[in-house]
């Protein structure tokens, strides 16, 4: 019988999270093993500490009852450490009984938590002690008398709450559709989160609509075309007449620069940081043409140069990972004619000498030789993702040595009016500076940093 290991820090981990697959692959026949580090009892039970009357053990008991439900819902079998919860810490018994199990049922797979998570300790540590009982289930020296039959697993990473902020990009989207009504079902055995159930019913439908758009996996909802019977698809379309943000507007935005329009906006839409230009004090301000290229073929950046007009920026986002040259002095050559003002490619650029030497603004993820190919369509003039933000045709995008910030069309006015506010009274703070005014008294920080605690010393402390 095939096997499947999934390793989480607390039982509502495993429902959410991987729901889906657990039941998926018991339907298929697999057997699936839960290994539930903690009851999450501190800090993932915050309905039933509400409750009257409530303790430690009585919140654990509640969270060990929903979980074996939940777990006989979807097909599988569980088995608790009681490890504790904030902060989850394994002993060695713990993590001996751990490689243990990875012995005993040689998982065809394992699942378990984002490496990273700035929000909740116990998940990275999850992951790291799965991590770990992996690797040390294949030491020989490692109880070395065991009759045992085991090779390592290939490891699969759950979707954190906030993928952005976890440094998490997702790799594989499982289809779940024979088994969601088993998933959402499960949702309600864990009362202790009622406050969840809808926030994840969400996520799985947008990943069900990802899927849907037949590609291995999308960065984004690039492409979310109407396929004329109610749903979303993929749609190899080019739309010629688009909403441009207003022109002044824009040359308003771009005299801001990068950082005070990103302020402005409420630190929103600035695009993730390896987003960079290829020569430095490039600078660049226009309205966005939108292209979904597929990685290593740029057929559908040329498709787009003749929908650019006088004051727009072309914005490349790709279906995955790319890094190849994909855009280079000729391409730029042909922008240049029709007066758009620079491009923004998440993937790679080549020819950076005459680019500089052109004067042609590019910010890429990546600088490469490597060549193209003209062989798949994409679209032109749909919503993409461009490093990790979402790109609507027409929206306001704002480049220069800091970054590349994008402005949607409805509030690029607002913003740019909130900026030069903004900029006005930074050049009144400026002078003060200047003239030698501390930024401790300009913004009157003394008084808090006292009340936080602070101390000055005019010699340093002896032993």
């Amino acid at each position: 019988m095939k096997t499947g290991l999934v390793v989480s820090a607390h039982p509502g981990d495993f429902v959410w999270r991987a729901g889906g697959a657990i039941a998926l692959h018991a339907k298929k026949g697999y057997r699936v093993k839960i290994v539930c580090l903690a009851f999450g009892e501190r800090g993932e039970s915050q309905f039933a500490w509400k409750q009257p009357g409530m303790t430690l053990e009585k919140v654990k008991a509640g969270r060990k009852d929903e979980a074996e439900r939940a777990a006989a819902a979807l097909g599988a079998e569980i088995e608790f450490f009681d490890a504790g919860d904030y902060p989850l810490r394994l002993t060695s018994a713990h993590m001996d009984r751990l490689i243990d199990i990875y012995r005993e049922l040689n998982p065809s797979f394992v699942l378990t938590h984002s490496l990273e998570d700035p929000y909740n300790v116990d998940h990275p540590a999850a992951a790291a002690y799965a991590q770990e009982a992996r690797i040390v289930a294949q030491a020989m020296g490692h109880k070395p008398q065991g009759d045992y039959s085991y090779s390592a697993p290939p490891v699969f990473l759950f979707e954190p709450h906030q993928p952005e902020m976890c440094n998490f990009k997702p790799q594989v989207i499982l289809n779940i559709d024979e088994v969601w009504d088993v998933k959402r079902k499960t949702f309600e055995i864990l009362a202790a989160q009622k406050h969840l159930w809808a926030y994840y019913e969400r996520v799985a439908l947008q990943r069900g609509m990802q899927f849907r758009q037949g590609h291995d996996l999308w960065r984004g909802l690039s492409a979310a075309v109407s396929d004329g019977d109610g749903g979303t698809g993929m749609k190899t379309v080019v739309v010629r007449n688009i909403t441009r943000a207003d022109a002044a507007v824009v040359k308003r935005l771009g005299a801001l620069g990068t950082s005070t329009v990103h302020e402005a906006y409420g630190r929103f839409g600035l695009m993730k940081p390896y987003m960079r230009p290829v020569w430095p004090g490039a600078e660049a301000a226009g309205t966005a043409v939108t292209v979904l290229a597929q990685p290593g073929d740029n057929w559908m950046i040329h498709v787009a140069v003749e929908q650019c007009r006088p004051g727009d920026i072309l914005v490349v986002g790709c279906t995955t990972d790319n890094t190849d040259g994909m855009f280079g002095d000729l391409l730029a050559t042909s922008l240049m004619a029709r007066g758009v003002t620079g491009l923004v490619i998440d993937a790679g650029c080549r020819d950076v000498k005459s680019l500089r030497e052109m004067g042609f603004p590019v910010w890429s993820r990546a600088i490469s030789a490597k060549g193209t190919v003209k062989a798949t369509l994409g679209a032109v003039n749909v919503p993409v993702v461009c490093a990790g933000i979402n790109v609507h045709p027409g929206d306001a995008v704002i480049a220069d040595d800091d970054g590349v910030v994008v402005v949607s069309k409805k509030a690029a006015s607002e913003v740019a009016a909130k900026g030069e506010k903004r900029q006005a009274d930074e050049e009144g703070k400026r002078k003060q500076l200047a003239s030698g005014v501390l930024g401790l008294d300009m913004y009157g920080m003394r008084e808090p940093l006292a009340k936080a605690g602070l101390v000055y010393l005019d010699e340093p402390e002896m032993d």
